[in-house]
């Protein structure tokens, strides 16, 4: 589960770099996954 936590916010980082737009969604998403 651990190696897949990591994997999602590796994801998710990316999303926040190339979609800054949705940057504020995402950042509460990786906030809801903690």
């Amino acid at each position: 589960q651990a190696g897949l936590s990591a994997e999602k916010k590796r994801v998710l980082g990316l999303i926040l770099v190339y979609n800054p737009h949705r940057g504020e969604y995402d950042e509460r998403l990786l906030l809801g996954a903690v």
